[in-house]
C-alpha cells in the first residue's frame, strides 16, 4: 500500500479529520511531500488528530511541508511522544511549535519546540501565535513535489529536466534556469542589470546587490530598500529558492499594469526556502524585507 492509501485507511477510522474538506485533498495531493504525509500518518496511530491547516501562503505551507494539529488538548499526551531528538531524526521533522503552558500552566513554554531540527526556543510573538494549535514541518525532500509539478506544469512533455541545466542562465525544455553560482562570493552587482533578458533592479536605484555565501549556497543578497525583478514577459507559474536571514521577507507579483496580484509572506527567517508563486500575468517580481540580508538563489521560469 502507499503513503496516501495508508492516510485514507486512518481517515476512514476517524483517526484523522479535518475542520474544513479542502484540507483533505490537499493531504492526499500532489501539493504536499511525501515527508509531510509520513509524518500525519505515524501521529495519528499516536492520537487522532483534527488537521487545521496545510496549504497557505507562507513559510514551509507555502511549499506543502507544514500542517497544523487543531485539537491542542493532545499536545499533552502527543508531543512528549515525537518532541525527542531521535523521533525527530526519524520522521525528518524540521520544526514543532507550541506553547505548551496551555498545557500546564508550569510548563516551560517551549518545552517541546524544536527549529530546524534541533530544541528552540521561539519567542513570546510566536508562541502567542501558537497556542491553539500544535505546528509540524518536515525537512525539505531533495526534489520537492511542488517542483516537480511545477516542471509537470510549465514543461511540454519529452523535454528535459531543469535539473540538467549547469550553467547560469541556462535553458532546458521550455524551462530557464536562472542563478548567481558562477559569480564568486562578495561580487557587487550594479544596481540595475539584465540576465539572458530578466532585469533585476535595487528598489530605488539606493540599495546594494552583491552575491554572497550563505545557507550552504550562493544567492543574490539585497538590502533594505528591496529587489525588484522584471520577467522577459508574463507568466502565471513559477518557482523560487528564497529566504531572509535577518528577518521574513515578502514576495509581491504585479501584472504588466503594476497591479499587484499575488503576495507572499515567506518565512521563518534564516533558512532558504522554495517558493511556487501560482497567479496569472506576473510580470514583475519585488523582494522587500529580509532585515538587509533578504537572498534570492534561484528562480525558474518558462522559457
Amino acid at each position: 500500500m502507499s503513503i496516501v492509501d495508508d492516510l485514507k485507511g486512518q481517515i476512514s477510522k476517524n483517526r484523522i479529520i479535518f475542520d474544513k474538506p479542502e484540507l483533505k485533498d490537499q493531504l492526499l495531493g500532489e501539493d504536499v511531500t511525501a515527508e509531510l504525509q509520513a509524518l500525519v500518518h505515524h501521529l495519528s496511530i499516536l492520537e487522532k488528530l483534527r488537521i487545521s491547516s496545510i496549504i497557505r501562503a507562507e513559510g514551509h505551507h507555502g511549499v506543502g511541508r507544514a500542517f497544523d494539529i487543531g485539537n491542542e488538548e493532545i499536545a499533552k499526551t502527543l508531543l512528549p511522544k515525537v518532541a525527542t531528538d531521535p523521533e525527530v531524526m526519524q520522521w525528518k521533522i524540521d520544526e514543532i511549535i507550541f506553547d505548551a503552558s496551555k498545557s500546564d500552566s508550569g510548563y516551560d513554554r517551549n518545552k517541546w519546540n524544536y527549529d530546524i531540527g534541533v530544541k528552540h526556543k521561539f519567542d513570546e510573538a510566536t508562541l502567542n501565535a501558537h497556542s491553539d494549535h500544535i505546528h509540524f514541518a518536515v525537512k525539505a525532500p531533495a526534489k520537492p513535489k511542488k517542483e516537480r509539478a511545477l516542471v509537470r506544469a510549465l514543461r511540454p512533455q519529452g523535454h528535459a529536466s531543469p535539473a540538467v541545466a549547469a550553467a547560469s542562465p541556462a535553458n532546458a525544455g521550455g524551462l530557464m534556469l536562472l542563478d548567481f553560482r558562477t559569480y564568486p562570493d562578495n561580487h557587487v552587482m550594479p544596481a540595475d542589470f539584465t540576465l539572458a533578458g530578466v532585469g533585476f533592479e535595487s528598489i530605488g536605484g539606493v540599495g546594494r546587490l552583491m552575491v554572497n555565501d550563505t545557507a550552504n549556497d550562493r544567492g543574490l543578497q539585497f538590502d533594505a530598500s528591496g529587489l525588484r525583478v522584471v520577467l522577459r514577459r508574463p507568466v502565471n507559474g513559477l518557482l523560487l529558492y528564497a529566504g531572509g536571514f535577518a528577518g521574513a521577507i515578502t514576495v509581491t507579483a504585479l501584472d504588466s499594469s503594476g497591479a499587484v496580484i499575488h503576495q507572499q509572506v515567506v518565512k521563518p527567517a534564516n533558512v532558504l526556502l522554495r517558493i511556487l508563486l501560482n497567479a496569472p500575468n506576473m510580470r514583475t517580481l519585488e523582494f522587500t524585507g529580509g532585515g538587509g540580508e533578504g537572498m534570492l538563489v534561484e528562480m525558474v521560469t518558462p522559457d
